[in-house]
């Protein structure tokens, strides 16, 4: 289920698309949605991926 992470979800597909040359990190509290915002991203940018 995914809700209320659009404004995380555009700034992480603004990194992917503009990022060239730097590393992110994504980190929060256990069970914060990570990994959630992370497949979803991955989805969007390719659906055939997951």
């Amino acid at each position: 289920m995914f809700f209320d992470r659009e404004k995380e979800l555009k700034e992480l597909m603004g990194f992917v698309w503009y990022g060239l040359d730097s590393m992110m990190f994504v980190y929060g509290l256990i069970n914060s949605g990570k990994t959630t915002v992370m497949m979803e991203l991955a989805k969007r940018e390719n659906p055939y991926s997951i």
